[in-house]
This record gives C-alpha cells, structure tokens and sequence, in this order.
C-alpha cells in the first residue's frame, strides 16, 4: 500500500541538491542510493509501492519504493539516519496536477 510523506520547507533545498546529484549520477550510468527515512517501517508498505511526497502545500510526485534498510548516511548532507529507511527508485515521477493538501508528521497510507 503506498504511502505520503511531507518534505518540510527547511529541507526542500537539502532535497534539490540529492535529486540534482541523483539526476547527474543517472546521466553517467552510475548506480545511487535514495532514501527516506521513517521512525518504524510501515506494515503494509512493500518493494513495488509508492512513497508520494508533499511539499509546499501540495502532493507533487512520487518513487517506487525499491528496498529497506535500518541504518543509512546521506551523501549530500552526511546526516546518518536509523529507523526504517525505505530505499527508493531514484527517478522521481511527477503528477501532472499537484493535489494540495497540508503537510503532516511521520507518514499516512494513501487510500
């Protein structure tokens, strides 16, 4: 079952630094983590889902959730994270009309 989380305003540039380097990586064949990272895993959250993400007032876009890990170390801001880190397919997949909605904490199923 697919999932939304929200990216809050103070790490949106933190995140077009990691989808400009996943985007270069892409370009140059090389092969790139990208995660997100939860306190608990979400039960009824499997390889093949979605995690849509939230940002400025809007659902946006989603990645397919491709793994799952519980200890992981950002490359862009060598921040390390524990907990459930869903590993995500790297190419981000734009919704053509954002769907606005606030933001929240932690995570909700998407129905």
């Amino acid at each position: 079952m697919d999932i939304m989380v929200t990216i809050p305003n103070n790490k949106l540039d933190d995140i077009q630094k990691e989808e400009e380097k996943v985007a270069d990586a892409i370009k140059n064949g090389k092969s790139i983590n990208y995660f997100w990272c939860v306190s608990k895993r979400p039960k009824n959250l499997h390889i093949g889902d979605k995690v849509y993400f939230i940002w400025n007032k809007a659902m946006r876009g989603y990645h397919k959730v491709v793994g799952f890990d519980t200890n992981m170390k950002c490359t862009t801001t060598g921040n390390q994270y524990k907990g459930c880190c869903i590993i995500l397919d790297p190419i981000f997949h734009d919704i053509e009309y954002p769907i606005p909605m606030n933001g929240f904490r932690g995570f909700r199923y998407v129905k």
